[in-house]
């Protein structure tokens, strides 16, 4: 989602947001460069932007369904103000870990 948002990122950008370690993000980033979803440029020696190709692209839709999916099965028999709760809990924790 992040790289559909901001095509052309920077890759340590790309981690930070992810909350993803540099070295993790550029063993994902080598997958997705070989199965033809990205492509990464340096325009100069310090940087290195990512950008989703077409193939990429056509993914964005199928993957938000599948979270979707995996969401509503998750959080099945919670009412709306419960889903709230979770999603307010799990963001403090994520900060407390920062």
């Amino acid at each position: 989602e992040y790289l559909a948002e901001h095509d052309g990122a920077m890759q340590k950008d790309i981690a930070a947001a992810c909350r993803i370690e540099p070295a993790t993000m550029t063993s994902l980033l080598c997958g997705m460069e070989k199965k033809g979803l990205i492509t990464r440029s340096a325009p100069d020696r310090r940087s290195l932007s990512v950008y989703l190709t077409e193939k990429g692209r056509m993914l964005i839709p199928l993957i938000k369904e599948e979270f979707s999916r995996i969401e509503d099965r998750a959080t099945c028999g919670f009412s709306d103000e419960e889903r709230e709760l979770l999603i307010s809990l799990l963001s403090r924790m994520r900060e407390n870990l920062d």
